[in-house]
Parts: C-alpha cells; structure tokens; sequence
C-alpha cells in the first residue's frame, strides 16, 4: 500500500503539488541524509546535500524517471551525484594557493611563535595522537576517515583528538600568559 501512495504522491508532484514534495521529504529524508553521510568525506555537509537532491527533485520532477513505484532509488543516486560533487569542491578549496595578497601579509611574530610552540608540542604526543593529529588537523581527514586509515574506531579518533585540542589550548594559553607577565 505505501507503494500506491507514493505513486499518488509522485502523480502530485509531477503536477506541481508542493505539499507532495514535503511528504516525500517526510518519507525519505532520512534514508537520504544517511546515504550522503556515508558518501561524503565531511558528513557535515549532508544536510545540504538532502536539500540539493529533494530541490532537484522538484525541479526535474516532470523528467524524473520512477524505477517501481517509488522515488528513493532516483534520490539516493542523486545524493550520490551531489556528494561526489561537493567532495570534489571541498578538495579543490582545501588545495588553492594563497593569493598573492593574502600571503604578502605575512604572519606575526607571536602567530608564528604560537604555531612553533604547537609544532613542537605535537612533536612530543604519544606516535597515536600524533597520527591522528596530522590525520584530522593537517590532513583534513574526517573522523571516519582518518580511524579507517588508522585502523581505530571513530570514537577513539574523536575522543584523543578532543584531549588533544584540550591540552594544546591549555599548554598554548599558559606559554602565553607566561610571556604576558614577564
């Protein structure tokens, strides 16, 4: 039965219905959203990559082809078309050179202090923080990313890399209170 009232669902939005596209929402939305996490390197954008495939639904609904009676295989090779996409951009964006501009500005000595201080600091974590360090902070890894390639479990990842953050902050602050009151 839920296929027939999806067919009904579809024959409404091909006719311009939008309360048609919200139910569908309600029905898929989170099967989609599930699938753009697991296909995005940032699962931070997968609630934009829902809103882009249920957006292209509506916009493509009159040439939209129904496998069966229902539309989520259409939206999930979407949001696999959109995820692939948005991957691809965010590794363009992570990969451009600095502007002529932005690097003739330079960095202040106390920036540039600071991040000589928390080069040497991570130097100095354990060979796991470490990897997980370069793996997330350097290498702009997901957590789910960064434990596959290390072979740890994303709460692992998440949570080393939290203490890591932590003590770094502390340590970081500390060295320039320090300075502050000499």
């Amino acid at each position: 039965m839920v296929g027939a009232a999806e067919a009904t669902l579809v024959d409404r939005l091909r006719g311009g219905d939008p309360s048609a596209l919200d139910a569908l929402f309600r029905m898929h939305g989170r099967a989609v959203y599930r699938a753009a996490g697991s296909f995005l390197a940032d699962a931070g954008h997968a609630e934009d990559v829902v809103q882009e495939s249920f957006f292209l639904l509506w916009k493509r609904r009159s040439s939209v082809r129904i496998v069966g009676e229902s539309v989520l295989p259409w939206l999930l090779v979407t949001a696999r078309n959109v995820s692939s996409s948005t991957n691809r951009r965010e590794q363009r964006r992570r990969h451009q050179p600095l502007s002529d501009d932005t690097a003739s500005r330079g960095v202040d000595a106390e920036t540039s202090d600071r991040l000589l201080d928390v080069r040497r600091l991570v130097e100095q974590m354990s060979a796991t923080d470490r990897a997980i360090w370069t793996a997330c902070i350097e290498d702009d890894l997901s957590y789910s990313d960064a434990a596959r390639s290390l072979g740890l479990s994303h709460g692992t990842v998440r949570n080393r890399l939290s203490r890591v953050r932590a003590s770094l902050a502390r340590t970081v602050t500390e060295r320039t209170e320090d300075h502050g009151q000499s």
